[in-house]
């Protein structure tokens, strides 16, 4: 009976109740007036504090669950973030991948029109005959495997239409007629000799 006593002096001393009938300890019958007069401060004020460090400990308690869970929700929103912007970069690799794959499929399409255009003009030099004819001793020299332009010996490229192989890769470019018979050049085929 008294540790009732004092459990209900300490809820009702803490919540600022008093023994006036309105809500006191009189609305409980078992307690009495003098019971009520025995209790001592010091219990009271002692479980008022252990009610406080109590009321204290739980709201440290829901602080932390609080904090807890705004570092989760910043968690989830970096991971948001991130998920976006790979996102954003598997979208641009996707259009570079396009873009590549385009780009193959145009150049091989242009391969293969210049191997088209390469086999036509090979048809036409087999064709066509030479246009001039070695006359004399002089002439044939001219024509030995040196390049009639720089004297270099790799000689590989092949006029077109007298078809002299006279020339070296870098001279063909610089060339208007043939060296030999000084027909005027049409064209030209790179000649790899093995």
């Amino acid at each position: 009976m008294v540790i009732q006593t004092h459990f209900l002096a300490h809820n009702n001393a803490c919540r600022g109740g008093a023994g006036d009938g309105h809500g006191g300890f009189n609305q409980f019958p078992f307690i009495t007036p003098q019971q009520q007069q025995l209790q001592q401060p010091w219990i009271i004020q002692s479980l008022c504090s252990d009610n406080n460090e109590i009321d204290q400990f739980i709201l440290s308690q829901v602080i932390r669950q609080i904090k807890e869970e705004e570092e989760k929700e910043q968690e989830i929103q970096k991971a948001r973030n991130k998920t976006t912007e790979l996102q954003n970069l598997l979208e641009k690799l996707e259009t570079d991948n396009t873009a590549w794959r385009k780009m193959v499929r145009e150049s091989e399409a242009m391969v293969v029109s210049l191997n088209k255009k390469l086999e036509i003009l090979r048809e036409q030099a087999a064709d066509a005959e030479s246009c001039c004819e070695i006359e004399d001793e002089e002439t044939r020299r001219k024509t030995t495997m040196v390049c009639k332009r720089c004297g270099s010996p790799s000689v590989c490229v092949l006029l077109l239409p007298c078809r002299h192989l006279c020339s070296c890769k870098d001279c063909e470019a610089f060339l208007d007629s043939c060296p030999v018979c000084t027909t005027e050049k049409k064209a030209s085929i790179e000649v790899l000799i093995s």
